[in-house]
């Protein structure tokens, strides 16, 4: 995402989305819309999947591996 009109980015990339105004805080704004937009239809895709799968996969532990962010948990 870029403002303005695009400017060297716009050259770079195979999807640029150029939002085409002077002004920076509109710029922001609109950027931060789009993350939004973008982000809520990801996550609805995601939350369609199959979860059976997923869950059963998450729910097994990796023997002999504890999570680095849980100190206090001890791998079985």
């Amino acid at each position: 995402m870029t403002g303005f009109q695009g400017g060297q980015m716009k050259s770079l990339c195979d999807l640029c989305v150029v939002v085409p105004s002077d002004n920076m805080q509109i710029i922001e704004d609109l950027h931060l819309s789009i993350a939004h937009s973008v982000f809520r239809v990801l996550r609805h895709e995601i939350q369609a999947m199959d979860h059976s799968r997923a869950t059963i996969a998450l729910a097994q532990p990796v023997s002999g591996h504890a999570p680095s962010c849980l100190p206090g948990l001890a791998a079985q």
